[in-house]
């Protein structure tokens, strides 16, 4: 066996008895994979909606079983008072599905009512109102009386100002 001579490396094939030096991309690799798999399995169901909190998910019914879910509720609790109800038309409208309900007058004359419902049919909204109509109707009306009010501008933050509006308490 030859002596090895200082300053040469050991890099031939054969055991030196250390260990191999693992790659530590292909490590960071393998990592991360298993990660996105976890994710993947783990959150496949959850819907995710502007709104909900962390970790909060919206359960999205189809628009027919909203309704089914609608009807079941306005029969149960406004049925005395409307007949029974029947929903004539459901649509999605900015995030929540719209309903058209026909039900009965006090005179007893079928009428349709425009109802919301949440796509997880957890929260009824009988009037929604749309707020560029009513300021167009009461600055209307407003205006056929001859007392319109100027339109007040928002307040435009002050750039420098970094203690949230409130006034500041030093003299210059």
């Amino acid at each position: 066996m030859e002596p090895k001579q200082q300053g040469q490396s050991s890099k031939s094939g054969g055991s030196t008895g250390g260990s191999k030096k693992p790659n530590i991309w292909l490590l960071v690799s393998i990592v991360l994979a298993i990660a996105l798999v976890a994710v993947l399995v783990i959150k496949p169901n959850q819907t995710s909606t502007e709104g909900t909190g962390a970790g909060m998910t919206l359960t999205v019914l189809s628009p027919e079983k909203a309704s089914e879910e609608l009807l079941k509720f306005i029969n149960e609790i406004y049925g005395p008072q409307v007949g029974t109800a029947t929903v004539k038309d459901i649509t999605e409208r900015n995030g929540l599905y719209q309903a058209v309900v026909n039900v009965l007058d006090p005179e007893g004359n079928p009428v349709d009512q425009v109802v919301f419902i949440t796509p997880d049919a957890v929260l009824f909204i009988p009037q929604a109102i749309e707020i560029e109509a009513a300021t167009a109707q009461f600055r209307a009306l407003l205006d056929e009386q001859g007392n319109l009010p100027p339109v007040p501008a928002p307040p435009e933050p002050d750039p420098i100002d970094d203690t949230g509006g409130e006034a500041d308490e030093t003299e210059e």
